[in-house]
C-alpha cells in the first residue's frame, strides 16, 4: 500500500500533459523481462479504424508552425484530473521561448496534501523539483493536544539533458515515445502536438463559438498501429493501464491565432453510443504572445541542502525499449 500511496501523490504532482502516469507505467511494463510470451489484450467492441481528416492534420500543423514564429508565449494553465477515485484540479504559469527553452509552474492540493511541480529547461538542461509537503493542521481547541504532524517537505530534485535526448530521439524504438515526448516541460506545446500527431489519427474537425470566441476542435483517436504496437510488445501488461490510458484527444484552438487553448484527453463512457467522457484537460488562459521576459526566466537555482540526481540515461533507455532480440527464425509479426 505505501507504493500505492506513492503513486497517487506523483499523479497530484506530476500528472502533465498526456497521463505521464500511465506513459511511466507504460515504458517500465516494456522493460519488465516477458515471463513467456504474454498473450495480446482482447479490446472489447473496437471501433473501426479512424480516418483521417486532411483539414483536421492541416490545421494541426499549421498550429506547429505557428508556435515557432512566436519569440514567447506567456499563459496561465490549468488542469482538470478525473481518473478512477481521483479527482482534482491543479493551477500554475506556463512560460515558453526559443525551442525548447520552457518554465512550467504547478500546484495542486489533494486533501491534506499539497504539492508543487517547477519544470525549467535552460534550451540545454531540463530540472525538475517536486515538493511535496502535508498541510498544516487546525489549531487544537482548548482542551484538545496537538497531533504533532510536523513532517518536513519531501523534495525530489531532478536534471536531464535536453539535447542528448533530443539526439537520441530519432532512434527510439518505443511506440510510447511519442507521448513520453508530450512532456510540457520538455518542448512545450509544440512537443505535445507533434507527438499528438504522430501517435494519433485526426478524424475530425468542426468550428464553434464559446462565449463570443471562434474556436476550432480536432478530435482524434489512437493510430491503428501505434495501439498495435503497444498490445504486442507489453501484452497483459496492458490491461494495468485501462484506468489511465486515453482513447481519443481533442483540441480547441483559437481559430485567429491557432493557439491550442485546451487538450482534453477522453475515455469512451458508452461503448455503444460511442461517446467519451474527460479523464484530463489541460487549459491555457490570458494567453500573450512576444511578451518581453525577465533575463533569469529560464534560469534555475537547486533550493540548498538538495542533491539533483541525473536520469538522462534511464530517460532514454526508456524512450528505446527493450533491445530488440535477433530473428530467431519465428514467423514474424504475429508472434
Amino acid at each position: 500500500m505505501q507504493r500505492r500511496s506513492k503513486l497517487t501523490l506523483a499523479v497530484a504532482v506530476a500528472l502533465i500533459a498526456l497521463c505521464s502516469l500511465a506513459l511511466r507505467k507504460t515504458a517500465r511494463a516494456w522493460q519488465a523481462p516477458a515471463a513467456g510470451q504474454n498473450p495480446p489484450v482482447a479490446q472489447p467492441t473496437p471501433e473501426p479504424d479512424p480516418v483521417e481528416s486532411a483539414e483536421a492534420v492541416a490545421l494541426v500543423q499549421a498550429a506547429r508552425d505557428q508556435l515557432s514564429q512566436w519569440r514567447s508565449v506567456s499563459a496561465t494553465i490549468i488542469e482538470r484530473v478525473d481518473i478512477g477515485d481521483r479527482r482534482f484540479r491543479a493551477e500554475g504559469r506556463y512560460i515558453a521561448g526559443e525551442f525548447p527553452r520552457t518554465r512550467l509552474e504547478y500546484e495542486v492540493t489533494v486533501g491534506n496534501t499539497v504539492g508543487s511541480l517547477l519544470e525549467v529547461c535552460d534550451g540545454q538542461v531540463l530540472h525538475i523539483l517536486r515538493t511535496i509537503e502535508r498541510a498544516a493542521p487546525d489549531a487544537p481547541k482548548d482542551g484538545e493536544e496537538s497531533s504533532g504532524d510536523g513532517r518536513k517537505p519531501v523534495i525530489e530534485a531532478v536534471r536531464r539533458d535536453v539535447q542528448q535526448i533530443l539526439r537520441a530521439a530519432p532512434n527510439a524504438r518505443n511506440a510510447a515515445l511519442p507521448i513520453h515526448a508530450a512532456d510540457l516541460g520538455l518542448g512545450g506545446v509544440p512537443a505535445v502536438l507533434a507527438a499528438l500527431e504522430h501517435a494519433m489519427t485526426f478524424e475530425s474537425l468542426r468550428e464553434e463559438t464559446v462565449q463570443g470566441q471562434a474556436i476550432q476542435i480536432v478530435q482524434g483517436r489512437w493510430k491503428p498501429d501505434v495501439l498495435a504496437r503497444l498490445n504486442q510488445q507489453m501484452g497483459s501488461a496492458l490491461r494495468t493501464l485501462d484506468g489511465f490510458m486515453p482513447d481519443a484527444v481533442r483540441i480547441e484552438f483559437d481559430r485567429e491565432t491557432k493557439f491550442p487553448m485546451r487538450f482534453a484527453y477522453l475515455q469512451r463512457a458508452s461503448a455503444e453510443r460511442k461517446t467519451y467522457r474527460p479523464m484530463l484537460i489541460l487549459e491555457f488562459r490570458d494567453v500573450e504572445f512576444d511578451v518581453d521576459l525577465p533575463a533569469d526566466t529560464f534560469a534555475f537555482q537547486l533550493p540548498p541542502g538538495v542533491e539533483e540526481g541525473d536520469d538522462t540515461a534511464a530517460f532514454i533507455q526508456l524512450l528505446q525499449g527493450p533491445p530488440v532480440a535477433p530473428n530467431s527464425g519465428g514467423t514474424g509479426r504475429g508472434g
